[in-house]
């Protein structure tokens, strides 16, 4: 039975620098089938950038300019875990904060990556993916 994130994480994480052209991010998501990239400096996470980073930060208020980078659009709010942190901590997480994938990271360095469909997929986490369903699909006040 998985009891931590480490158990159930996707360590082979595709990542992307703040100068990448935005039009290269999303053909790695489309060629990797992810809806998330982690943004790197070194080996440290400084953000997110996400489909929806690309439509609504990039595509929709840059509509004037004729290419962008992962700078002009990630989310620099990184909320994340650690490998040894429990399933059960990280769906919680998932709920209140209304995400849907979580960076794992051990000292600042990024280890993997875990999502909603990671604690479905495993089969002792039934609960815990419910759990972080739930809350995402909640609307929000922000």
């Amino acid at each position: 039975m998985a009891h931590n994130i480490r158990e159930i994480m996707t360590s082979d994480v595709k990542t992307v620098g703040l100068k990448e052209d935005i039009r290269t991010v999303a053909a790695l998501m489309r060629d990797s089938d992810v809806g998330v990239i982690p943004v790197v400096e070194g080996d440290r996470c400084v953000g997110l950038v996400t489909d929806r980073d690309i439509v609504v930060r990039g595509i929709a208020e840059n509509k004037h300019k004729q290419s962008f980078t992962v700078e002009d659009v990630l989310s620099k709010r990184i909320i994340s875990v650690k490998p040894d942190t429990s399933i059960k901590e990280a769906a919680k997480l998932m709920a209140d904060e209304q995400i849907r994938r979580l960076p794992v990271l051990e000292n600042d360095k990024l280890v993997g990556i875990v999502s909603m469909a990671d604690l479905a997929l495993d089969e002792h986490s039934k609960d815990e993916a419910e759990l972080a369903v739930s809350g995402v699909s909640q609307p929000t006040s922000r």
